[in-house]
């Protein structure tokens, strides 16, 4: 008989504890504006990320860059406090039913082991199985909330993000931002339209797949051509 106990204190502990973790200094001012106005290097030929914006001193870009700390703010923000709250609150749930299980399955296993001895093999058996299914129900409950809280925490953070650069989107254009980067990520939040060159992009990128597909027709109709040419039969003379 397997005398492994099931308890409730292996549920998702981390789970909460690193989903809003503050990085660095809680007191650091969440937003940090640079406002010098440079040019691009000339000679420069390379892509740009935030690490170079920041420790690249050749590397220079004629915008107003600020920066902010996602997880600080989508930890302290008033809807990142109530998430985590709801989220503590499903996981005390969540520990609070594995527990009582786990009561139950430890007193099914104390009656067993103090009759046990009495108890003819196949009596023992069947209460050896009855008691392995409990085990295994309880390992199911375990892993059935842990998922629960894990897709929880993964809707929590969406939203959580979708407000975040919502709200940064808007303190930009309030303050003349021209991109943000979020310093945990290096990852450009929000950038204003006149560097924002997506949709050129997409038209130059149209204009060169359909000179590809005009060079194919091309070689299509050149090969068709050549094909006929060699399947076609001679004239008969003096026909």
């Amino acid at each position: 008989m397997n005398n492994r106990m099931i308890t409730a204190t292996t549920l998702c502990v981390t789970l909460i504890a690193t989903s809003f973790t503050h990085t660095e200094d809680k007191g650091a001012t969440a937003v940090k504006k640079d406002t010098s106005l440079v040019k691009t290097a000339p000679a420069t030929a390379k892509n740009l990320s935030a690490a170079d914006v920041i420790g690249d001193k050749n590397v220079t870009i004629d915008a107003t860059i600020a920066f902010v700390e996602s997880f600080t703010i989508m930890g302290e923000c008033q809807e990142g406090q109530f998430a985590r709250q709801e989220i503590e609150h499903k996981r005390d749930l969540a520990t609070q039913d594995i527990q009582e299980e786990s009561k139950k399955f430890e007193k099914a296993k104390t009656d067993y082991m103090a009759k046990a001895t009495m108890m003819s093999d196949s009596a023992r058996e069947k209460e050896e199985k009855k008691l392995m299914k409990l085990e295994r129900e309880i390992k199911t409950l375990v892993a059935e909330k842990e998922e629960e809280l894990k897709l929880d925490m993964q809707a929590a953070t969406e939203l959580l993000a979708q407000g975040l650069e919502a709200g940064v989107a808007k303190l930009a254009k309030n303050e003349n931002l021209d991109v943000v980067f979020d310093k945990m990520t290096g990852r450009a939040i929000y950038v204003s339209e006149k560097f924002d060159y997506t949709s050129k992009a997409i038209k130059e990128v149209d204009k060169n797949y359909e000179v590809k597909l005009a060079q194919n027709k091309q070689a299509e109709t050149a090969l068709k051509v050549a094909d006929n040419k060699a399947t076609a039969k001679p004239a008969k003379v003096g026909a």
